[in-house]
């Protein structure tokens, strides 16, 4: 019986994660934790912990130290970002539990939490990686300028953000100064613009549009996986149809230009002393110096949403995770198909008392005697 541990569990993340591990659970015990005791996917878990939030630092560190201790857990996997940037910091402060954690070393990490170092690693690897700005720095505002210039709109992001949680699409000089001169924000080329956003940009003239659903069909994704030893799996392309911000279509695509930035990418991240899961995704340029060759816009080390989406098309890569990092032959996977899967959303009911017990107890299972935790 193998114990795993899915931090964030609540996350679209732990959802997928929950998603490709359904009926073929046998010989894992699954143990979740989550700083919200009310999502759904805390109780598809067997166990789940209440536990602090990542962004109370040491006391996340020290609360995950004792449950993987207590609870023997045999491997760790990250749900979120920054639970992937804490536990490689856990990582490099207990060594022991190397093998344990489904991460890598904290400068790789930190590149991969951060789209402007990212950029800059990126760039310094001669890897193609679109042109990025790093909003708040003294030459911000003439490179912003100049970018515009050459490419028309600009994707202003927060450097650290997630899941297109504050992106916004700059199409003034106006607004690409203002992004410019914001720390904390990074500037890239709109590359392959999708023809819908003129008609946006016209009804901002009579308003700011209530909701806006502008679909981006041309994301390419690549996702690999590092093993322990450091060794570089073979990339799992596919394109993807995003609205308001989320993936709702995958598709497989073995574009041997997106093949081979994933897997130049993982090799200098291997490098750099990453291991576990990572992703790439890419856009095709449409001007400038790389016009109609992919460019990669961001990075990340972790599973992401369209995980199970990958499953169901062929990739099984928890299966394969948990083979490289437990010793167990993979699962059976899924027949590759190149049919596009559309992603719904899933209705699931909670329990009340089960909500108010996790609150209460800051623990909640399906059945058994609890170990009792020094926290």
């Amino acid at each position: 019986m193998n114990t795993l541990l899915i931090t964030s569990v609540g996350s679209l993340v732990g959802q997928n994660l929950l998603d490709c591990l359904e009926g073929r659970r046998q010989g894992f015990r699954v143990l979740g934790s989550n700083s919200l005791a009310a999502s759904p996917n805390n109780f598809r878990c067997d166990t789940v912990f209440l536990a602090p939030p990542v962004a109370e630092g040491s006391a996340w560190l020290d609360f995950h130290a004792a449950l993987i201790e207590v609870e023997a857990v045999d491997l760790v996997i990250p749900g979120r970002d920054d639970d992937v940037l804490a536990l490689a910091q856990l990582r490099a402060a207990r060594p022991q539990m190397a093998n344990r954690l489904m991460v890598g070393s904290v400068e790789a990490a930190w590149l991969l939490l951060d789209k402007g170092l990212c950029a800059q690693f990126a760039h310094g690897q001669g890897l193609p990686f679109a042109p990025t700005v790093v909003g708040g720095t003294p030459e911000a505002l003439a490179q912003a300028e100049a970018l515009w210039r050459q490419y028309g709109p600009l994707i202003a992001k927060p450097a650290r953000g997630n899941g297109s949680r504050g992106v916004r699409l700059t199409l003034t000089r106006e607004q690409v100064l203002a992004a410019a001169n914001s720390p904390g924000w990074v500037l890239q080329p709109y590359l392959d613009p999708q023809p819908e956003w003129q008609a946006l940009a016209e009804a901002w003239q009579l308003g700011l549009p209530l909701w806006s659903e502008l679909p981006e069909r041309s994301l390419y994704g690549a996702q690999f996986l590092i093993d322990p030893a450091g060794r570089v799996g073979e990339p799992f392309g596919y394109m993807a149809t995003q609205t308001a911000g989320r993936p709702t279509e995958v598709a497989a695509c073995d574009d041997p230009d997106l093949l081979a930035a994933a897997a130049d990418f993982a090799e200098a991240l291997a490098r750099l002393g990453w291991r576990g899961a990572g992703n790439v995704q890419a856009k095709r340029c449409h001007a400038g110096p790389a016009a109609g060759r992919l460019q990669v816009i961001e990075a990340n080390g972790r599973f992401t949403g369209t995980t199970h989406a990958r499953c169901l098309l062929g990739f099984d890569e928890v299966g394969l995770a948990l083979a490289q990092w437990l010793g167990r032959p993979a699962p059976a996977p899924h027949s590759r198909s190149n049919a596009a899967g559309d992603r719904v959303i899933h209705e699931r009911r909670v329990s009340g008392k089960s909500v108010q017990r996790l609150v209460d107890q800051g623990v909640w299972q399906r059945a058994g005697k609890l170990k009792d935790l020094p926290l």
